[in-house]
């Protein structure tokens, strides 16, 4: 595993971390601490979950007691900062407060090393928190030694361009930013990445498979396909021969990279700009399988600009 640091945070965050989604009401009679074991194992040393993944944190919590590992990870997780109608920050210092005390009892722990503000999406928005009450808790909050550093996440359906993780990177108070960042939504790569760089924010990119409720990933050569298929027909694609072939992707494989879901994961770790690619599982060998790619180093600027031909425009 290789290591690269999280922006000014001055954390060495290995290249592959573990994403918390399917755990508790996802996890399907999967054992959370069989995967955390392995994901120490392999080197892994961040791990992302949120409140609102139904009892993911409990259930990380649980496999942290069991396994006494949790200080073998920076622990992110992350609260959504609306209010009932989903449209408006909800300016209650309270709220935030109760949402890191019932994160910190759920995990079994005495520190949050990442705090985020979850999905974040409409303007306005990010200086909602920047200029009012929630700022100010969070920062008592790090006082406390409760919270270690603070981030953002967006939903890309909403916030296609960024705007709020490029308002939070720029503002200097947030440490991290959390962009969604795959073959099929490369954007970030030209406008967040550069910015995150120079102003030291740590970036940890989610969704490098895409996931079932877009009705496209990146799994499998199968899953491929039927993403084609799905762009195409919902002209986010061009209707060409192109996307019709199963083998659109093979310029990224090699002996090494063998798989769709290796490649899509070693083309996020091309870009200097990402700290680290978050992937969620609780499956103990697709930890692995996901680990070994930090080893494959970055794709050639060549392979890059193909894959920006191919998929560049999506979005």
């Amino acid at each position: 595993m290789r290591y690269r640091m999280l922006g000014r945070t001055g954390i060495p965050v290995s290249e592959i971390s573990l994403g918390g989604l399917f755990f508790g009401k996802l996890a399907k009679g999967r054992d959370t601490a069989a995967t955390i074991s392995a994901a120490a194992e392999a080197g892994i040393n961040l791990i992302d979950t949120a409140s609102a993944y139904e009892g993911s944190e409990r259930d990380l919590g649980r496999a942290f007691a069991r396994t006494g590992l949790r200080n073998s990870f920076i622990v992110a997780t992350k609260w959504w900062p609306y209010d009932r109608t989903g449209k408006k920050i909800l300016q209650k210092p309270s709220a935030l407060r109760r949402s890191v005390e019932r994160s910190l009892h759920s995990l079994r722990t005495d520190r949050i090393d990442v705090f985020q503000f979850h999905s974040v999406t409409g303007r306005g928005d990010t200086a909602a928190i920047l200029e009012g009450p929630l700022r100010r808790e969070t920062d008592r909050l790090k006082a406390e030694g409760k919270i270690r550093f603070t981030g953002i996440s967006n939903s890309g359906e909403w916030d296609r361009d960024d705007r709020r993780l490029q308002e939070a990177a720029r503002s200097g108070w947030f440490d991290t930013v959390m962009p969604e960042f795959l073959l099929f939504r490369q954007r970030p790569a030209k406008t967040l990445f550069p910015l995150c760089a120079r102003r030291n924010v740590g970036v940890i990119t989610i969704i490098p498979l895409g996931q079932a409720a877009w009705g496209y990933g990146l799994r499998d050569r199968k899953y491929l396909v039927d993403s084609l298929k799905a762009l195409v027909g919902k002209k986010k694609l061009p209707d060409e021969a192109r996307y019709r072939r199963a083998d659109v992707l093979d310029f990224l494989l090699d002996r090494k990279t063998k798989t769709i879901a290796a490649a899509a994961l070693r083309f996020c770790l091309s870009f200097r700009g990402v700290s680290t690619v978050c992937c969620g599982t609780n499956d103990p060998a697709h930890i692995f399988e996901n680990a070994a790619v930090s080893d494959l180093g970055p794709y050639s600027a060549r392979q890059l600009a193909r894959a920006a031909d191919l998929f560049g425009r999506i979005g």
